[in-house]
C-alpha cells in the first residue's frame, strides 16, 4: 500500500483490513511516499501493535515507485496492491485473491477486485461522483465489466488487484516505470509491458472481493486530475507511440502537428476561453446545487471532464512548432459535437425550450 497525506483514514483502513485476515498468511507493508502530515506516527503506531505489518517513508516519486519498493520486499507468493482509500466492505475481501490465485497458480493473471461508493453515511456522493465511476466514466470501468470475466491490461486498477511476485523479476528494475511523476497510466503502463511478454497477462474480475472508495470529488479537484492524467498520457505515448488511437488522442495530435501560419495562430486564446467557459458551466451548476439534477448534465460533464484531460495532454506534448491555435480547435470541436447532441436533445423534450428556440411552423 503506497500512501502519502492520508493520515485522516489510513489507520482505520489498515485496521480494518487487518479483520480479513483469517485462514492464511498475510503481512503488510506500507510506503510512506513523502507524506507531510503525521502519517509515520499513525504507521510507527500501527507497526508497534501489529506483528505482520512493516512500513517504510521514503521521499515522494509517486505511487509506482512505492508499489516497486514494496513489492521488492514482499516474502509472500501473492501481492495485492490496494489503495490506502480503499476500505474493505466485508471480512472477505483477501480471501478471493488468495483462494483464486492458488486456483490459478499462473503468474500471467492478476485479479481485480472492485471499488465502489461507500453509502451517503460514510461519504457524501455527489454528481461527479456518480458519473466517473457510471458507464464509461473516466475513473474506473467497473460499470461496463462483467464479473467473473477476464480482461485486457487496460483495467488493471492498483486499487485492489493482486498478481504473483514472481511476475516480475526484479520489482525496482521491471516493475512500475519511474518516468510517471502522477498516479496514472503508470499502472496500465506496467500492466501493458506484461502482456508482451510470451504467454501474455490477463485480469480476472472478481467483484466478491470490494472495497469502499473513501475519496470525495467536486468537479475543480476532477479537472486537476484529468489534467495531470493528460500528462501522464503523453509519457504513456512517449513510451507507446503505437497506441495513441487507444488513449482518444490521435486526432489532437495530428492537429498539433499541423504547420502554424494556417491562420489561426491569433485564435487560441478565444478556444481556451471557450474551454474555460465550458468548465465554469459545470462549478456554476454545482456552486448552485443543480449538478446531477438534468440527464443531460452526465454529458456535459463527459465533455469537461475530456477537455480537461486533452488539455493536460497538449500541454505536457508541446514543443517548439506546436500548432496550439488548431490542438484547441480541435478539442472544442469534440466539445461542440457532444454539446450538439444535448442541446438537440433538450430542447425537442421541453415545451418551453422549444417555443424559444425552434422556429413555429
Amino acid at each position: 500500500m503506497p500512501t502519502h497525506n492520508r493520515a485522516q483514514i489510513l489507520e482505520a483502513v489498515v485496521r480494518k483490513t487487518c479483520e480479513c485476515a483469517t485462514g492464511f498468511q498475510v503481512e503488510w507493508i506500507i510506503v510512506d511516499d513523502g507524506s507531510t502530515d503525521n502519517t509515520p506516527a499513525i504507521l510507527a503506531k500501527l507497526h508497534q501493535e501489529i506483528p505482520t505489518l512493516r512500513y517504510v517513508s521514503v521521499d515522494n516519486r509517486g505511487p509506482g515507485q512505492a508499489r516497486n519498493l514494496g513489492a521488492s520486499m514482499a516474502r509472500n507468493e501473492v501481492i495485492l496492491f490496494m489503495g490506502d482509500d480503499i476500505m474493505p466492505t466485508n471480512e472477505d475481501f483477501l480471501r478471493p485473491h488468495a483462494e483464486l490465485h492458488a486456483s490459478f497458480r499462473s503468474k500471467g493473471v492478476a485479479v481485480l477486485g472492485k471499488a465502489l461508493w461507500p453509502s451517503n453515511k460514510q461519504l457524501s456522493v455527489n454528481a461527479v461522483m456518480r458519473h466517473i465511476q457510471g458507464h464509461g466514466g473516466e475513473q474506473f470501468g467497473y460499470a461496463d465489466l462483467m464479473a467473473y470475466r477476464f480482461y485486457d491490461w487496460r483495467f488493471f486498477y492498483t486499487c485492489n488487484i493482486s498478481l504473483r511476485r514472481d511476475a516480475v523479476g526484479n520489482w525496482l528494475e521491471e516493475g512500475f516505470s519511474d518516468k510517471f511523476s502522477a498516479a496514472s497510466f503508470e499502472d496500465i503502463e506496467f500492466a501493458y509491458r506484461l502482456s508482451l511478454r510470451p504467454g501474455g497477462f490477463e485480469i480476472f474480475y472478481c467483484p466478491s472481493t470490494a472495497g469502499y472508495h473513501l475519496h470525495h470529488y467536486e468537479v475543480s479537484a476532477f479537472i486537476r486530475r484529468q489534467a495531470l492524467a493528460g500528462a501522464m498520457a503523453h509519457v504513456f505515448l512517449s513510451m507507446h507511440p503505437e497506441l495513441g488511437t487507444l488513449i482518444f488522442v490521435g486526432d489532437i495530435l495530428e492537429a498539433m502537428n499541423s504547420p502554424v501560419g494556417d491562420g489561426l495562430d491569433d485564435a487560441a486564446p478565444d478556444y481556451m476561453s471557450a474551454i474555460e467557459g465550458l468548465k465554469s458551466w459545470a462549478r456554476i451548476l454545482e456552486r448552485e446545487q443543480r449538478l446531477g439534477t438534468e440527464a443531460w448534465h452526465d454529458d456535459l460533464l463527459f465533455v469537461v471532464f475530456e477537455v480537461s484531460y486533452l488539455q493536460g495532454y497538449v500541454t505536457h506534448a508541446a514543443r517548439a512548432g506546436t500548432n496550439f491555435a488548431r490542438a484547441y480547435a480541435r478539442i472544442l470541436h469534440r466539445a461542440k459535437m457532444r454539446l450538439g447532441r444535448i442541446l438537440d436533445s433538450e430542447i425537442r423534450n421541453d415545451p418551453a425550450l422549444q417555443a424559444r428556440f425552434l422556429p413555429s411552423s
